[in-house]
C-alpha cells in the first residue's frame, strides 16, 4: 500500500509528519511516496501574500502552541524558527535533485532540511547558507539544484500537479482515492487502510 505524502518545507505540520513517517512505515507495513511542492501559488489564488497563520494572528499563535504540543507528544525536537514562512523554493529543488539519484536520498535530504529549519533555526531560504549546510554534511553536489533550470521546471510541474489534485494545505495525503489533510489525520488514514 502506497500513500502519497505532499509536503511544504515551511509547513510545521508537514515537519511533524515527515519525522513520524519512517517509524509509521515500519509499524504499519505501508510505503509513503514523498512529494515536495510550494503552497505560495495556492495562497496567491486566495488573495493572500503569506500563510494564513500570519494573516490571522490568533490562529498563528495557536498553531505554534499546537505544534510544540504535538512535537512533545511524539518526542520530536522543535525550535520555532525566526523566519516564517521560509522561502522553500531552493530547498525543494534540492530534494527533487536528490530524488533523481534515489528515493532514499530524497527522504534523507528532506529530513535533513526539516531539521535545519525546525530544530536548528537555519534559514533554508538563504541560498548561501543552504549550500554551506549541504556541503558540510556531504551533500554538496546537491547544491547545484538551487540554480538548475531543470529543477526549477520540475518544481513548477510538481506544484501544478498539486493544484490539479486540489492540495490546499500541507501535509496532505492521498491513498486509494481518498484525501487526508493534516498530520493529525495520519492515524485515521492508517486505521482506514487496516479496516
Amino acid at each position: 500500500m502506497t500513500i502519497d505524502f505532499w509536503f511544504e518545507l515551511s509547513s510545521p505540520y508537514s515537519y511533524i509528519s515527515a519525522m513520524r513517517i519512517p517509524s509509521l512505515e515500519k509499524k504499519h507495513g505501508v510505503k509513503f511516496s514523498w512529494h515536495p511542492f510550494l503552497l505560495g501559488p495556492f495562497f496567491k489564488t486566495q488573495g493572500w501574500n503569506t500563510t494564513p497563520f500570519n494573516i490571522q494572528k490568533e490562529k498563528g499563535d495557536y498553531m505554534w502552541v499546537d505544534v510544540a504540543r504535538r512535537c512533545k507528544k511524539f518526542n520530536i525536537p522543535f525550535s520555532r524558527p525566526d523566519v516564517f514562512p521560509v522561502n522553500s523554493v531552493y530547498a525543494a529543488r534540492v530534494i527533487l535533485a536528490a530524488a533523481q539519484e534515489s528515493e532514499e536520498l530524497a527522504v534523507k535530504t528532506t529530513l535533513f532540511l526539516y531539521k535545519l529549519y525546525f530544530q536548528e533555526n537555519k534559514d533554508i531560504g538563504n541560498k548561501d547558507l543552504l549550500s554551506q549546510c549541504l556541503e558540510s554534511n556531504g551533500m554538496g553536489h546537491l547544491s547545484e539544484a538551487i540554480h538548475s533550470p531543470e529543477m526549477k521546471e520540475r518544481l513548477k510541474k510538481a506544484t501544478d500537479q498539486s493544484n490539479q489534485l486540489n492540495v490546499f494545505g500541507a501535509p496532505m495525503f492521498f491513498c486509494d482515492g481518498e484525501k487526508y489533510w493534516g498530520d493529525d489525520r495520519l492515524e485515521d488514514l492508517l486505521a482506514d487502510i487496516n479496516s
